[in-house]
């Protein structure tokens, strides 16, 4: 659980163990649901999660700037949404989900206040 509070690389030898993080009030509904820890999977630093409804992976783009958590297809600098905090994706801080969606002037990363992780 070291991981849920660092700030920076020290997570990297994060425990194996199981842990679901689940996401609601997204308003692309196919981004909700539970996301698995991935034992032994680790990137950016952090424990990779697996959303296996919509084969989409939830992990830590450090190479960002500012560093970010993010949810992809697969672990790349694209996303669907991300999370500016080098912390857990659950104790996000100050920071704002921010999810890729159509407005009124096309497609763009828009803050989602409704957007909340549990675990």
């Amino acid at each position: 659980m070291s991981w849920v509070f660092a700030d920076d690389s020290a997570v990297l030898g994060a425990a194996d163990d199981d842990f679901t993080l689940v996401i609601s009030g997204c308003s692309r509904d196919w981004l909700n649901g539970e996301y698995v820890r991935q034992k032994g999977n680790v990137y950016g630093g952090r424990p990779v999660f697996y959303q296996a409804d919509s084969k989409n992976f939830l992990f830590y783009w450090k190479w960002s700037q500012p560093p970010r958590w993010q949810i992809f297809w697969g672990k790349e600098k694209r996303n669907y949404c991300h999370l500016c905090s080098k912390r857990a994706p659950h104790v996000p801080g100050d920071a704002k989900w921010m999810v890729w969606q159509k407005d009124t002037q096309g497609w763009a990363f828009l803050e989602e206040s409704s957007m909340v992780w549990k675990i």
